[in-house]
Order: C-alpha cells, then structure tokens, then sequence
C-alpha cells in the first residue's frame, strides 16, 4: 500500500508491460493514466480499493489489454474513461461498490470489449455512456446515480440488451416522478392542497408510459396507432 500526497500520472508515454499494482493506494491528487498503455493480461491495473482526492483519467488513447479492476475505489472527483479502450474479456471493467464524487463518464469513443461491470456503484453526478461501444454490455444492478443516466448513441452488440436498458430507464422515470411528488408535498404547510393537486398526476401519466414508454420505448405507439385506424375506418 502506498500514500501520495500529489498526483500519479502515468499517462502520455506511459507502457507497462507487466501488472500495475495500485490496490489500497491513497492518493492525494489524481490519478492519471491518459494516453498510457497497459499490455499485461489477464489483469493490466489492479486499483481496488483505491482512494483519490480528485479524479481517476482512464481517457484519450488509455489503452488496457487486460482487466481494469477498480472495484471498492472511492474516487473524489470523476471517472473520466471518454475515448478509454478497455480490451479485455470475459471482464473489462470492474467497478464493483464504486465511489465516485461527482460524474462516471463512459462516452465518446469508450469501448469494451468485455463486460463493464458497475454493480452497487455509487455516483454522486451523472452516468454519462453517450456514444460507448459495448461488446459485452452493461451490469450496474444495484447501482445508484444521483443526477442523470445518459446513453444516447450507446451501440451494444446484443440487441436485447438495449431492450433491458429501455426497462431501466421507464423505471427510473417512475421513481422520478414520485420523487418529485413527495417532495413538492414535504414539509410544505399547504400539503393537503397541494396532494389534492397532484393525486391525478400519475393516472395523467399512465397513457404516456404505456404508450411511448416516457419516449424510451416509441414502437410501442404503433398497436395504439393500429386500433385508431380501426376504429375510425
């Protein structure tokens, strides 16, 4: 185990042809492996358990062959992996009971060709897999993200995991709106009026769900579409 009271960086020009080993690591700063290449396989970074003031950059022309472990980490500022290639399979990422302050940012040039596991992550900021590529998929069961999910132009190999995403997503807009609800009518002094307001609300949104899907599932509008036609013909 080691402490750093500054930065690691071990990125631009950075090669290690063996494990780097970096777990219980307590880092004051940073780390940052931008640009660095990690060829060891099975496992190419061992960082579990590992805790930083500020961010971990597994970004721009981060290159692993083997397994990134960051399982039990607890990260100050974001995850920042946009542009990051992660090679390895069965398992590529392991983020297992993850701390993240603020964002985790899987996007925009991401790949994995084995499985990203985010399970019982915490993330204090967004979740943001716009534009990834995941040849495996995605497991973040039991995972929480306090602000938003974004994974528009996410390209998954098995098209029936894009199915379960959508599932996740009505969900979370479930909650949401309950949320929102309970919260507009806490610790409010006209709450009994403002319950009265907002009772209806979930029966009004029960046509948009079943529907649209809250716009996650729009093929769905295609039988309603059917039985119009059907009826006015």
């Amino acid at each position: 185990t080691i402490t750093v009271g500054a930065n690691v960086c071990l990125s631009d020009g950075f090669e290690a042809q063996g494990t780097i080993h970096l777990a219980g690591a307590k880092i004051t700063g940073q780390l940052n492996c931008a640009g660095g290449k990690f060829l060891a396989k099975p496992v190419a970074l061992t960082c579990n358990a590992l805790s930083t003031g500020s961010s971990v950059s597994l970004l721009l022309g981060f290159e692993a062959q083997g397994e990134v472990n960051l399982a039990g980490a607890k990260i100050g500022g974001q995850l920042a992996c946009t542009g990051g290639q992660f090679w390895a399979e069965p398992t590529a990422l392991t983020c297992y009971a993850i701390t993240v302050g603020v964002d985790a940012v899987l996007s925009n040039g991401f790949e994995a060709r084995g499985a990203v596991k985010l399970v019982r992550a915490e993330i204090a900021g967004n979740l943001d897999m716009s534009g990834a590529k995941l040849a495996k998929g995605l497991i973040a069961s039991g995972t929480r993200v306090r602000d938003g999910f974004f994974w528009r132009g996410v390209h998954l190999r098995r098209q029936g995991m894009i199915s379960a995403v959508n599932r996740v997503m009505i969900k979370r807009e479930d909650l949401q709106r309950d949320a929102d609800m309970k919260q507009a009518v806490d610790g409010n002094e006209w709450y009994v009026l403002f319950a009265l307001v907002l009772l209806p609300r979930p029966l009004l949104s029960l046509p948009f769900k079943w529907m649209f899907g809250y716009g996650h599932q729009p093929v769905r509008v295609l039988p309603w579409i059917a039985i119009i036609w059907l009826v006015t013909v």
